[in-house]
């Protein structure tokens, strides 16, 4: 399977509508099967409560990365070294090879990564996609597209989406273009949707 070929099967895994669902057999018993398993957006206590007494609790929320970052964006100068020593930043500089203005720009899309103090997760997901081939700017461009992939859990979601294409034929630098062009697939469930749909799109005349 090409290149091209394997970003249009992604592609169509994402987007291709199911017909005849009726007539697809149920996928229960595959090894690879696993629920689909959101992680919950997590933002810290302190923030939540500034939120319900803004005046009382104005000061425990300055103290959080959170309120740190978006004073790093109002003046850059002078509040580059507190956003440069949260965890997140850590993470995307020095592992992930980020330039300080890209690992901001992943920030500002997702801004309770800041409120996170452990990135072992993340880190999990980022040796096993080296581990499965993928160059630092294939990782990059994964992570900067779909920040969610950050908080993700590796186990209950990132691996078994891996997992999953790769049982289907897309491995190695194939699995890294595909992946890294649209990483909106590790949002979808593998037994209520990526199975079905590629069954129906293996069956179809001309795919399989």
């Amino acid at each position: 399977m090409d290149a091209t070929r394997s970003f249009r099967l992604v592609s169509a895994l994402i987007a291709e509508p199911l017909k005849h669902i009726d007539a697809i057999p149920p996928f229960i018993n595959l090894p690879f099967s696993r629920p689909l398993q959101i992680p919950s957006k997590s933002f810290s206590a302190a923030f939540y409560s500034t939120l319900k007494n803004p005046t009382s609790s104005a000061a425990s929320f300055e103290s959080t990365p959170i309120a740190a970052f978006y004073s790093t964006l109002k003046n850059p100068t002078s509040s580059a070294a507190s956003f440069e020593s949260t965890p997140i930043a850590k993470f995307l500089l020095n592992e992930c090879g980020f330039s300080l203005e890209d690992a901001k720009s992943i920030c500002r899309r997702k801004p309770d990564l800041l409120a996170h103090k452990s990135y072992d997760n993340s880190r999990q997901t980022l040796l096993f996609l080296r581990d499965k081939g993928f160059h630092e700017i294939s990782v990059q461009k994964l992570f900067s597209k779909y920040p969610n992939t950050l908080r993700c859990s590796f186990e209950d979601i990132v691996k078994p989406k891996v997992e999953f294409l790769e049982k289907i034929g897309l491995t190695g630098q194939k699995l890294s273009k595909a992946l890294s062009r649209d990483p909106r697939i590790l949002t979808l469930s593998i037994s209520r949707t990526l199975e079905p749909r590629f069954y129906y799109l293996h069956v179809r005349p001309g795919i399989g």
